[in-house]
């Protein structure tokens, strides 16, 4: 539930940060796929028996 209420609360921010650095919105949507994509990772790794 904290990581949810942090994300929600700083996530718009960060991102927000990221667009104003790199000028674009481009940069901004691919931390947001590799965030996806490393949480996808943990989900397969975590399912070993």
């Amino acid at each position: 539930m904290a990581i949810n209420q942090f994300t929600f609360a700083f996530g718009p921010g960060l991102l927000g940060v990221i667009r104003d650095w790199s000028g674009s919105y481009t940069a901004a949507l691919a931390v947001c796929v590799g965030c996806e994509v490393v949480a996808a990772f943990v989900i397969v790794m975590g399912r070993r028996r």
